[in-house]
């Protein structure tokens, strides 16, 4: 009777536990627009992904080459995988170029933020897109944030003053 009790209580314990690690509500990961992309849920980095610690980009706009350093977080590691890639990128705010992504990327709540500064490269998962900041003003940016890849690191000025679409290519710096 005893081990009985002890082998439900056991049991019990496996169960609760189990159910604890797949707890993803969809509230959790749902974007403003309602759905429930499972791009936005936090992925681990595959394995051999290195750390993009002092990676340099290079980002092409017109007949402009900027440069930039890429942030060592899960997002920036596979947005560098995805590397060389052309962004149509249009302006946003008088603050920001914007431009869709062919592709969403990896995030993780914990890198997510609101606030903005000007020079930084970032992930808006929702689009998914791609947006640098040549400026800061106007309102932080909605919920669900964003996740900041990289900052330039010189060049800031190619991005303003664009009346029509700009395309930007990014890859790895040689």
């Amino acid at each position: 009777m005893k081990s009985t009790a002890l082998c439900v209580a056991g049991a019990m314990s496996l169960t609760l536990a189990v159910g604890a690690c797949g707890n993803d509500t969809a509230e959790d990961n749902r974007s403003p627009s309602g759905a429930n992309p499972s791009t936005t849920a936090q992925a681990p980095s595959p394995a051999g992904t290195e750390s993009v610690n002092e990676v340099k980009v290079s980002m092409r706009i017109g007949q402009t080459t900027t440069t930039a350093t890429l942030t060592d977080n899960a997002t920036a590691r596979a947005f560098a995988a995805t590397l060389p890639v052309t962004v149509e990128m249009s302006d946003m705010l008088e603050r920001e170029l914007y431009g869709p992504l062919p592709d969403p990327l990896p995030t993780a709540e914990s890198d997510r933020q609101t606030d903005y500064q000007a020079g930084q490269i970032v992930y808006w998962p929702p689009g998914p897109g791609l947006a640098v900041y040549y400026g800061h003003a106007g309102p932080r940016v909605p919920e669900p944030g964003m996740v900041v890849l990289g900052t330039i690191d010189e060049g800031l000025d190619a991005f303003t003053g664009h009346d029509g679409p700009a395309q930007v290519t990014i890859a790895r710096a040689d």
